[in-house]
């Protein structure tokens, strides 16, 4: 648990200030990532504790928020591959606006960042919730300090849900809506087909996840009952009672998506016949307002990210002010290194890849030496065998 909680945390953190589309997208897969393995964290807790309650909901959620995460971020490294391939990049500070000409692209982005943000009434939401549900019940169900761990870790769930909140408004505030950044968002063209409906698909199956949850969390029986002892029979009959009411859940979504078809209904037949006509926003007071007055990416996330986050988080700025009576102009510059890979991986790995750098020599590139190699290695191991057998008898 506590390695998922922190992995969530820290993810999503980084995700924040990310300028690459993708990068971002990948840092949000670190986030879920710590979200299944707090599920599964919960389900062993419950196991160990002797809660049944608290072990099948850890377990459901942890292990549907495998398929959820597969869905909903597949959808998302869709529509950020259609706005590359619609635009030419995936520099968030460089986009905006391109809800306007990619439209179905942007449609399916909002539809995933909905999704993996946690929000109902979609799988992303089905998934967290009986992780909180797991928190809650094992908490209600201890006492002392294993209560107050408990219940703390609901408020660090929600923390990161509501940090995946503010990564995912900026991702589609920033990419989608607004004025064009550049030349390459303001000639932005819509993908084919052949792009548009693989997202279709996955969208779809966000919804039906959130509509069916009891069929998706019955692919998950024979898993728990092999890994976790869990029998089908008591894995169904936590997840339908009183203390887990799944099917309820899938009817609240159904009554969501219910509600959402009926207002889009009633909109459009209100529009129908009605002439519509297009202007400028009011510039405030702007003679001629320009996309540079528009948040950035970054001054979006200022305030989570400079005085929320701890300082090994942020972003690392350089500013060159203007200077003198009449000053030529400044300039700014920031980065978003990972505290992890800077101070722990690359000193660690780079020493190795050094010395085994100068093994190069043996990569000849001739098959024939390649063959040898497999000889010796083969004639070396066989030997050892063959001595192995003859010291034992």
């Amino acid at each position: 648990m506590t390695i998922g909680l922190v992995g969530g945390l820290v993810g999503i953190s980084l995700a924040l200030s990310q300028r690459d589309l993708k990068r971002a997208l990948a840092y949000s897969s670190i986030e879920n990532v710590g979200l299944v393995a707090l599920g599964l964290g919960i389900g062993v807790w419950g196991v160990t504790s002797g809660h049944a309650t608290m072990a099948a909901l850890g377990f459901a959620g942890g292990l549907l928020h495998v398929w959820n995460h597969a869905l909903m971020k597949g959808l998302m490294f869709f529509a950020a591959g259609s706005v590359l391939h619609g635009t030419g990049t995936k520099d968030i500070e460089r986009l905006g606006g391109v809800m306007k000409q990619m439209p179905r692209t942007g449609a399916a982005m909002i539809l995933g960042a909905v999704a993996i943000s946690g929000l109902p009434p979609l799988n992303g939401f089905v998934s967290e919730w009986l992780m909180y549900m797991g928190l809650m019940r094992g908490g209600l169900s201890h006492e002392g300090g294993t209560r107050a761990v408990l219940l703390l870790s609901v408020g660090a769930v929600a923390l990161i849900g509501g940090l995946a909140l503010a990564c995912f408004v900026r991702i589609v505030g920033i990419v989608l809506l607004g004025e064009a950044r550049s030349d390459d968002a303001r000639h932005a063209h819509e993908s084919s087909v052949w792009l548009t409906g693989p997202m279709a698909v996955l969208a779809v199956l966000c919804v039906s996840v959130a509509l069916l949850p009891r069929f998706a969390l019955s692919c998950t029986r024979g898993v728990i009952e092999q890994v976790f002892g869990i029998s089908p029979g008591e894995f169904a009959g936590i997840l339908n009672s009183a203390e887990s009411p799944v099917a309820t859940l899938g009817a609240l979504n159904a009554g969501a998506w219910l509600a959402i078809g009926l207002v889009a209904a009633a909109l459009a037949a209100l529009r129908r016949g009605t002439v519509e006509s297009r202007d400028a926003t009011w510039g405030c007071g702007y003679a001629a307002p320009t996309p540079r007055m528009q948040y950035t990416g970054s001054s979006f996330a200022e305030f989570l990210v400079a005085r929320v986050l701890p300082k090994s988080l942020r972003a690392r700025t350089k500013a060159t002010s203007p200077a003198a009576l009449f000053p030529a102009g400044g300039e700014i510059a920031s980065q978003h290194p990972d505290p992890l890979s800077e101070r722990v991986y690359e000193p660690f790995f780079a020493p190795w890849a050094d010395r085994f750098a100068r093994l190069h020599w043996l990569q000849r590139g001739k098959i024939q030496i390649y063959l040898l190699y497999f000889l010796v290695v083969l004639v070396l191991a066989f030997g050892w065998v063959s001595l192995r057998e003859w010291l034992k008898s």
